[in-house]
């Protein structure tokens, strides 16, 4: 797995155990869900690299600019790349986010007292903050330069 995919999901399996609240067999069926979806992608992704790994050591690219074929090889796999990327983007990022509105609509519902919805308000902010890194980090793997 990449290194995304794995810090990915690790923040969704943290979610998934903090959200008490939440049905026990929609934590897992969410679980499973990114489990599969991020090993797809990851074998995806790696192939993609595999294929530019062996393009560069069959035609002994350096990085040379002068060679239009070279260029036109790194501008298809950076395409590709993004492509990829793109694809997986809204499968990965739609879920966990309605997951977490729902989580909060619940652990809100499921506390009576003032002072804790209180915080639970306010802990909504840094795992937004985690929510918008995470997002981040994994639309930067098909950024083209």
């Amino acid at each position: 797995m990449t290194d995304v995919a794995i810090l990915l999901l690790l923040y969704v399996f943290a979610l998934l155990l903090l959200s008490y609240p939440v049905n026990l067999f929609l934590r897992l069926g969410v679980g499973i869900y990114y489990v599969f979806t991020l090993y797809s992608f990851s074998q995806d992704y790696l192939a993609l690299s595999e294929e530019r790994d062996a393009y560069v050591q069959k035609h002994r690219y350096n990085h040379d600019h002068d060679n239009k074929e070279d260029t036109l090889a790194l501008e298809r796999h950076w395409d590709e790349q993004s492509n990829l990327v793109g694809m997986y983007e809204a499968q990965v990022n739609v879920p966990i986010f309605l997951f977490i509105v729902y989580a909060y609509y619940r652990w809100f519902s499921f506390v009576e007292e003032r002072r804790h919805k209180i915080w639970i308000a306010v802990s909504i902010l840094p795992v937004l903050l985690t929510y918008t890194i995470a997002v981040i980090f994994f639309g930067m793997q098909g950024y083209q330069p």
